[in-house]
């Protein structure tokens, strides 16, 4: 028999009680799977809650939305993604059952578990296959569910109804054994269910007496904006533990779709995985993606606005958070930062953190204004830089952003690792920037260093995948962001600094990161703006050792003198 997590007992104490479908299908899943086989109900998916998971080590996962309709009143026109369903007051649209059973399965694999998304860029969506999802309707047939579909849902996912469940039939819903790489299923399971103890083997946060203050739980809304390498992030998920550990509802977002997994890491330091049950993650627009599958509102209903969305799908779902903490604040447009000020419970608090001289993006941030948050708290001692690194990132901030931002006042290093290398040079064209990027991390490697602690940041994705290509004829892989179809969010959802490779992305994605050795390629078009300049900025600390500039930006022409002199002095 499977195991069932949580146990009959405890599924009888829940306060929204299984359906009459999901008891049934609970039970016959006990029934019919092996030993090896966990199968969870109503699981808390970083603030989703599909109907059954079930899990197993080595063929993967199978993910079933529940439904115990009558479908002679629901009907699915021809051309309409949403279903339709007729009550005493008329007839209504709805979430179509399978459109949210794929979402769930999309999330698990090209944000939940990035470690083996990789895969799904690599081998394509046939990658998918390690989950597989369907929608069972207890008070139909198989045939009368094929029947309304007509169809129009892929082979992939299974249309199930009462007569489907026979023995033996569940084996079949599955991919075949050693399809699935033998990380996926404790990944996904601490993702299911959480250890309920937080005594674990992990480095426990530091913080310093400026971090502490603001890493303690307070109601009411906080700004924070702090220099680079002040440890912004990490008092974030500080704070974020504290209130999850104290039994509140979290939310934790950015705008950047590749921070994410340096906020979980930082929240599980901070709590251990107890912390994790009561924490959702996102990026702005996943989170507008969550919420409109959960809610069964649209995107063209909202006018394409994830704002509107956010508000009007948490209106109809109820959501609100005890603390919503918001990384890289800078980034969120004002809207985006009023409709998340919105998610906060009476009595609640939401901590905005932010960098002006991160500003990449050019937007406003009017939403962080005093008459909301009151006066600013900050953070200007960087802790994560080398000293060296800060003086070369200040020198940059006055020579192209005077009066921006926040200068560094102390720099005491985080991690000795020793005096850094810096190299800037300015170049005459791409191809020589590209060649100088490739040549430099050969230069690294045969120095020694590991591919896993290089980071290469490109102008953009076609520079990028010339990178890429080339890197790879030589025998180094690489993970990376870059696409032709910019659209295709992919590359993203599996970017995350623990893969072993050498890492290749934009600026704009390694916000909020740092490596041991980075190398830029500077180029941004038109004229010089501030914008260009933060871009810069921010490239330049990222760095925890050695720096390379390749600068193919005319207004920065020259700066590297300065560049190599702080180099001399560190020597």
């Amino acid at each position: 028999m499977a195991t069932l997590i949580p146990g009959w007992t405890q599924l009888k104490a829940l306060a929204t009680p299984l359906t009459a479908g999901e008891a049934h299908l609970a039970a016959y899943l006990e029934r019919d799977l092996g030993p090896e086989w966990e199968v969870y109900l109503q699981p808390f998916l970083n603030g989703t809650r599909p109907d059954v998971v079930a899990l197993h080590p080595t063929r993967g996962a199978l993910i079933l939305e529940v439904k115990d309709w009558n479908l002679d009143l629901y009907r699915w026109p021809q051309g309409e993604g949403r279903w339709r369903v007729r009550s005493a007051g008329g007839e209504a649209r709805i979430a179509n059952p399978f459109g949210k059973a794929d979402h769930y399965r999309e999330n698990v694999l090209r944000f939940l578990v990035p470690e083996v998304g990789a895969l799904v860029r690599e081998q394509g969506w046939g990658a998918l296959g390690m989950v597989r999802v369907g929608v069972y309707f207890h008070q139909a047939t198989q045939a009368q569910v094929r029947q309304l579909t007509a169809g129009r849902v892929h082979g992939a996912v299974w249309q199930l109804g009462h007569d489907s469940l026979t023995p033996g039939a569940a084996l079949r819903w599955l991919g075949g054994e050693g399809r699935v790489p033998e990380q996926f299923a404790p990944l996904l399971r601490a993702w299911l269910n959480p250890p309920a103890h937080a005594l674990e083997q992990v480095a426990p946060l530091r913080l310093c007496r400026a971090q502490e203050n603001i890493a303690q739980p307070k109601a009411g809304f906080m700004r924070v904006r702090g220099v680079a390498g002040s440890g912004k992030s990490l008092v974030l998920a500080a704070r974020a533990a504290r209130v999850a550990l104290a039994g509140g509802r979290v939310l934790v977002v950015s705008f950047n779709i590749t921070l994410w997994h340096l906020l979980r890491d930082g929240v599980r330091r901070a709590g251990g995985a107890a912390a994790l049950g009561n924490v959702v993650f996102n990026h702005f627009h996943g989170l507008a993606r969550d919420l409109s599958n959960e809610s069964g509102l649209s995107w063209q209903e909202c006018g394409d606005d994830p704002a509107e969305l956010i508000r009007r799908a948490a209106t109809l779902l109820g959501v609100r958070y005890d603390a919503v903490l918001i990384d890289e604040a800078q980034d969120m447009e004002d809207a985006w930062g009023e409709a998340l000020m919105e998610l906060v419970t009476d009595g609640g608090q939401l901590l905005a953190a932010c960098d002006d001289l991160q500003n990449v993006y050019g937007r406003p941030a009017g939403w962080l204004s005093a008459a909301r948050f009151g006066r600013w708290r900050e953070l200007r001692s960087s802790v994560r830089l080398h000293d060296t690194v800060v003086r070369l990132a200040n020198d940059f901030a006055s020579a192209f952003l005077p009066g921006v931002g926040l200068m560094a006042e102390s720099d005491q290093p985080m991690l000795p690792l020793g005096a850094p290398e810096f190299r800037w040079q300015d170049q005459a064209g791409r191809e020589t920037a590209l060649l100088g990027a490739v040549e430099r991390v050969r230069e690294l490697i045969r120095a020694g260093a590991q591919p896993t602690d290089i980071a290469v940041l490109l102008p953009d994705h076609r520079l990028g995948l010339e990178f890429v290509e080339r890197l790879e004829t030589l025998g180094i892989r690489v993970n990376h962001v870059f696409t032709e179809d910019q659209d295709d969010k992919r590359q993203k959802f599996a970017f995350w600094m623990g893969d072993a490779r050498l890492k290749a992305c934009t600026v704009q994605s390694f916000k909020g990161w740092e490596a041991r050795h980075i190398v830029a390629v500077l180029d941004m078009p038109g004229q010089a703006s501030p914008q260009h300049a933060m871009i810069a900025y921010t490239a330049i600390t990222r760095a925890q050792g050695s720096l390379t500039i390749l600068n193919l930006c005319g207004h920065f022409r020259g700066f590297g003198q300065g560049a190599r002199e702080l180099a001399l002095q560190a020597g």
